[in-house]
């Protein structure tokens, strides 16, 4: 079970990640946002810079306000609640939180309790 992060407001869903490249092994850790809405996950642009990920492909999202914008995308490993997830495609764009997408999102059983203040992601 993990608890909310109040740093936000309102609170939000935020989960320890360890984002590598799948290359080199090079890790960082980082701190994702939960986020059903994203249908794929994205890394803040500083942390492909620090891995020296190579851009594998583009892909085009909408921002906030409904803006298209281009990104470029990245292949991954993640660590998210203990389980691997190898060569995952995540796009990358300027911000400071990683969007944990559904991509994912539909590997995992979440349940998400704000009244409480807590969340679970397990893997079923």
């Amino acid at each position: 079970m993990f608890k909310y992060d109040p740093a936000f407001d309102p609170p939000a869903p935020i989960v320890a990640v360890d984002v590598s490249d799948p290359d080199t092994g090079k890790m960082t850790p980082c701190s994702a946002l939960i986020d059903t809405g994203a249908s794929i996950s994205v890394v803040p642009a500083s942390l492909a810079r620090d891995l020296d990920l190579r851009p594998h492909s583009r892909v085009k999202a909408r921002a906030v306000g409904n803006q298209v914008i281009d990104l470029s995308t990245y292949l991954v490993r993640l660590i998210v609640a203990g389980q691997v997830i190898a060569d995952l495609e995540v796009a990358a764009y300027d911000r400071q939180t990683m969007l944990l997408g559904r991509d994912i999102l539909q590997l995992f059983i979440l349940t998400l309790d704000g009244k409480a203040g807590v969340f679970t992601l397990v893997d079923p």
